[in-house]
């Protein structure tokens, strides 16, 4: 069952320093803007926090239009305590003399980007989530401040803390910081990578803008330099792959109660393997990413991106070991094989077209490989997951979905020789659930969980309006 894992005291972490920093930023300042390079040719302006992303900037021009048109580059902005550099400025309005930019990304003029250091990386959360239920969970402790909601991600380069911090003012941040010593750039990969993962894990992936901060001291207690970024907009979805909570999904509370003495949490080691294997690898960061945001997409692209992820991620299993998945095994046998179809295929040249010719040997050259439907098969083997034949059906329609075959028609299962609208979207919306559900098998068996998934074809079937008869004898969380 879901467990909390503690250490004998908690987790220290020093955030005072940093939110003093953070506060300065964010809140509005004047700033001077040097327009050509000349000490003395310096304009005030007003640098503020935009309502959504980025930060705005404000000044006057003496004579409109003749400082730019759509964008300045390479400005710096002096403030009373610190010099704020700037690559780019897009400009968003003009009015008269008024002048208005958009900064999507700045530093402080010291910023370590090609230096080691230690950093910080804070995200202002819009919305409120937990790790409970999800992944493993560790005590921590602040000035003010004490959580379980912290998580230690042991990777190669880094130990990673990332953990939910609440301000007195009931705002709430996602930090992510290390005590080890690294590049600017290899902290902000981990940083990616584990919070993607996270997103995957939870169904929340928190990112939109962060700011980073540097430290000198171990503790991370005395910011020293500062660098604002935008990212990717945050997703937020009903789906998650594991939720070691019975009672959130099973009404009856006695088979709830019997469930829930089966379910664990993904523990701190096994997230820290996904987490690896995402900074390792760009192609299964790109797979985790594509499942969190076609979660939150419309019927018509959710089955089309599982089948894609179902896809790649196939690929990236088996890319080690396909040779050893041919038919034919011995490469010498299969060579021989080839080198005979196409001498047979000669005989008949003066019945065949040049083009068909060339078509046969293609395929002849590919007569060693297996089927794309055995390929999709194989990564359950490798993994010893047995598929029932609803996985086996909804594989086969990944086809469909991958060929703009969006309204496939019924399987055998439903004998009418006409689908309506409405069950047709009922049947891509239960296979695109089916998919993702192998999707979860394929990921988290890679990373030795062996634990229960959710079975989330089963738990949507409130949606079916009894389409799928047989989801009655399924359960709710399937073992892997």
């Amino acid at each position: 069952m879901a467990r909390l894992v503690t250490f004998k005291e908690p987790i220290q972490k020093n955030v005072k320093g940093t939110f003093t920093l953070l506060k300065h930023i964010v809140a509005g300042k004047t700033v001077l803007i040097n327009k050509s390079g000349d000490p003395l040719d310096k304009v005030l302006a007003r640098m503020s926090k935009s309502e959504g992303q980025g930060f705005l900037l404000k000044y006057q021009d003496s004579i409109p239009g003749s400082w730019g048109k759509d964008s300045i580059t390479n400005l710096i902005l002096e403030t009373s305590n610190y010099d704020i550099s700037v690559d780019y400025i897009y400009i968003d309005q003009k009015n008269n003399s008024d002048v208005t930019g958009i900064i999507e990304t700045f530093s402080s003029s010291g910023f370590p980007k090609s230096t080691k250091s230690r950093f910080r990386l804070v995200i202002e959360m819009k919305e409120q989530i937990t790790f409970r239920f999800y992944i493993d969970i560790l005590n921590y402790r602040t000035h003010n401040h004490n959580s379980t909601q912290c998580l230690r991600i042991t990777l190669k380069s880094m130990i990673l803390d990332i953990y939910i911090y609440k301000t007195r003012d009931n705002m709430s941040f996602l930090i992510c910081d290390s005590e080890n010593i690294t590049e600017f750039e290899t902290f902000a990969h981990c940083c990616n990578s584990c919070l993607i993962s996270l997103g995957y894990i939870t169904g929340h992936l928190i990112q939109s803008e962060g700011f980073y901060f540097t430290y000198t001291d171990d503790e991370l207690a005395k910011p020293k330099e500062f660098h604002f970024q935008l990212f990717r907009k945050s997703l937020s979805t009903i789906f998650s792959p594991v939720y070691a909570n019975a009672h959130g999904y099973i009404r009856d509370t006695k088979e709830a109660d019997k469930i829930q003495q089966t379910l664990r949490t993904l523990t701190l080691s096994e997230f820290s393997t996904l987490c690896q294997w995402a900074v390792d690898s760009i192609e299964l960061t790109a797979i985790l990413l594509l499942i969190s945001e076609a979660c939150g997409s419309s019927l018509a692209i959710m089955p089309s991106a599982f089948s894609v992820a179902l896809e790649s991620l196939t690929e990236l299993i088996i890319s080690e070991t396909a040779e050893s998945f041919s038919p034919i095994t011995d490469k010498l046998l299969a060579r021989e094989l080839k080198r005979k179809l196409k001498t047979e295929l000669d005989t008949f040249k003066e019945k065949l077209s040049a083009k068909s010719t060339v078509i046969l040997k293609e395929r002849i050259n590919n007569i060693n490989q297996i089927t794309n439907q055995s390929k999709l098969m194989k990564p359950f083997e490798i993994l010893n997951f047995n598929l029932s034949a609803e996985d086996i059906i909804a594989i086969n329609h990944r086809n469909n979905f991958l060929h703009g075959k969006i309204a496939y028609l019924p399987d055998k299962k439903n004998k009418k020789k006409e689908v309506t609208l409405q069950v047709s979207g009922q049947e891509i919306y239960y296979t695109a659930l089916r998919l993702y559900t192998l999707l979860s098998v394929l990921i988290l068996k890679s990373v030795k969980y062996d634990n229960k998934i959710l079975n989330h074809p089963k738990i949507q079937s409130h949606n079916y309006n009894d389409v799928f008869p047989w989801l009655k004898d399924e359960p709710y969380f399937r073992q892997l």
